[in-house]
């Protein structure tokens, strides 16, 4: 069953659109979580290719869903005993560290933001910390991704 994103915001609180592999917290905690980013307890690095988002909520998973194209997909779901606390994410490139004119990533946020639009989601808060860069297989086509609805 394919929902779109204008589906009433309780149905995409309640439960989500598709099934994520589930990783338990603890496990997690135990294999070693670093914090990503500073004075932000909700972010930490699991790995080297994974981000965890502790408090991110069912809804914000779905919208990134929805999002498809336009944002980092969700690899997992993270649960602390039968409550859900989280989720995973491939972990990409900051855009802090990406090598592309500023007039080239602003012409690729532009894009990304009308996409998400004529999706009808309106993120509400694009800002550098929520965006980041990916490099296409083989590395050849870089875009711009938003993070974190």
């Amino acid at each position: 069953m394919t929902r779109t994103a204008t589906g009433s915001p309780s149905t995409l609180q309640s439960s989500l659109i598709r099934d994520y592999p589930i990783y338990e917290f603890n496990t997690m905690f135990d294999e070693g979580l670093i914090p990503l980013v500073e004075n932000n307890p909700s972010l930490y690095s699991w790995g080297s290719q994974y981000v965890l988002k502790l408090r991110g909520t069912k809804y914000e998973m779905n919208m990134i869903h929805l999002a498809g194209d336009c944002a980092v997909p969700i690899v997992g779901e993270v649960v602390q005993g039968q409550e859900q606390i989280g989720f995973i994410m491939n972990r990409e490139k900051s855009l802090h560290n990406c090598r592309l004119p500023k007039k080239c990533i602003m012409e690729m946020m532009r894009g990304v933001v009308k996409e998400l639009h004529e999706k009808g989601i309106v993120h509400g808060d694009i800002k550098l910390p929520n965006t980041c860069c990916y490099a296409r297989m083989g590395g050849f086509d870089c875009v711009i991704l938003l993070v974190l609805f």
